[in-house]
Formats: C-alpha cells, structure tokens, sequence
C-alpha cells in the first residue's frame, strides 16, 4: 500500500492484518512449544485453564495487543502523508518571495489531488486562504489558522484513542485472568486430599501452586503488554506532534509571514 494513497478507510484493513497477526502468532505458539513447559503457560496457557486454546485469556490479550500494534502502524504512516506533504513544494520557499493576492490564488488552484490534497499543509493552507480570500484581511486568516492547527492536533490525538484504550484494557483482562486464576485456586483449596499422605499432598499442593501460578501470570503477561503498547503510543505521539509542528513552521515561513495585505497590493 502506497502511503501517497493511505487514507482513513484504510484503517480497518490495517486491523484485519493485526487480527491475521495474532491468529498466526497463535498457531507459532502451539507449535513451538511444549504446553507442559513454564514458557507456554506463561505467554498461552496451551493447557487451557479457561477454555480450549486459543481461546484463552492469554489467547485474547495476545489478539488484542495485536490489533493495537497494527492500528499503531496505521497512525504513523498516516502522519507520514503530512511529513511527505512539507516536500511537496506548495509554497514558495524563498525568503525575499512575498505571496500576492494572485500568487494565493494560484497556491490554492494547485491543491487538487492526492498527496497536497490530502496533507496537513495543504489542510492548513486552504483553511487559511478560505477566509484570507473572503476576508481580505491578515489577522482573520492568522486566526483561522491557529484555530486549523488545533483542529489538526485533536484529529491526531484522536487517532490514539484505541491505543489508549488497550493499555487500559490490558492489565483489566489480566486481572480478570488472575480473579479466575485465585478462584480455581480456592476451588482446590477447599477439596483437601481424604489421606494425608506426602504423595497426596503433593499433588494437591501442585494443583493449588498451579491455579496460583496461573493467576499471576495473567497479570505479569498483561503489565509487560501494556508497558509495550504505552511505549509505542508515546513514540507515535511524538512523532505525530512533531510532524504538526514542522508543518506549522513551514505556514508560517512560507505563507502566513508572506502574505501581501491586497488593500495596500
């Protein structure tokens, strides 16, 4: 997929990838390893403590954190599309060039299709001549554009809401998995072995550490999830405020600060 073409109904499709993703990763895990070993309990639980693998509580978090990554991926090539625009040669870039009410026009004419049209700054630009053209004045199409710039920072903090969701969501699925988990152990406590004898009891005490063991690694699998997916949702955060304020900066040399007052032209 050409990032030039990536656009916002796009994104389901970059969810379907991050599902076909878990499911593959999934089916690795039961073939890779040993559903009596440490390692699989821990990350799978191929056993099966609450329904038949890979529909487990481990089996949905690895599905959800899936699905987080892939709609990471989507937002940072979507912002992408606004770091490609800052390369599209919009506007003119040459400091003694000042912008006259035809040069505008002939700006605003050039936005047609794909990347320009589509961009950030091309967002930022047509928003600005839209009322520099009605207005005729300056300090209305400043305005508009501070109004356009903020407008564009709550597009993007918008796109992270999912992301933001699942690291919430995260850690409550594995502490549901550990409220199953203290359950079953509970469950096992109560049905103490009719002979105490040290076979016996150890079996009963290997059923009970097992439930235990079960609980808590839920919760550890779901902490080291969502410490992954806080991390990049930083990194997607940062990258997408820097892109807006690089094409905030690039307005405001090339079209804000150039702009001829057609009263005095």
């Amino acid at each position: 997929m050409n990032i030039k073409s990536l656009e916002e109904r796009d994104r389901p499709i970059f969810l379907i990838i991050g599902a076909a993703a878990a499911a593959i990763f999934l089916m690795l895990g039961l073939a890779m390893f040993d559903s009596d070993s440490r390692s699989s309990a821990l990350l799978f639980d191929l056993s099966g403590k609450l329904g038949a693998y890979p529909f487990t509580v481990q089996g949905l978090m690895w599905f959800v954190f899936f699905l987080a990554l892939a709609d990471a991926i989507y937002i940072y090539l979507f912002i992408g599309k606004d770091k490609a625009g800052l390369s599209s040669g919009l506007l003119p870039e040459e400091k003694s060039k000042m912008i006259s009410n035809q040069t505008a026009k002939n700006i605003y004419s050039s936005i047609s299709t794909g990347l320009v049209k589509t961009s950030a700054v091309s967002f930022l630009v047509v928003k600005t001549l839209d009322q520099f053209f009605v207005s005729s004045s300056l300090s209305r199409a400043n305005e508009v554009f501070d109004n356009s710039v903020r407008l564009l920072s709550d597009r993007n903090d918008l796109k992270l809401s999912f992301i933001r969701y699942v690291a919430w969501l995260l850690p409550t699925i594995g502490f549901i998995g550990t409220v199953i988990g203290i359950s079953l152990a509970l469950v096992v406590a109560a049905e103490p072995p009719m002979e105490m004898n040290s076979v016996s009891m150890r079996d009963w005490m290997s059923a009970l550490t097992g439930e235990l063991g079960y609980a808590f690694d839920t919760t550890l699998l779901a902490l080291a999830q969502s410490a992954v997916i806080v991390f990049v949702q930083s990194q997607v955060q940062v990258h997408s405020e820097q892109v807006l304020i690089d094409c905030e900066e690039y307005c405001l040399d090339n079209l804000i600060n150039k702009l001829l007052d057609p009263r005095v032209e």
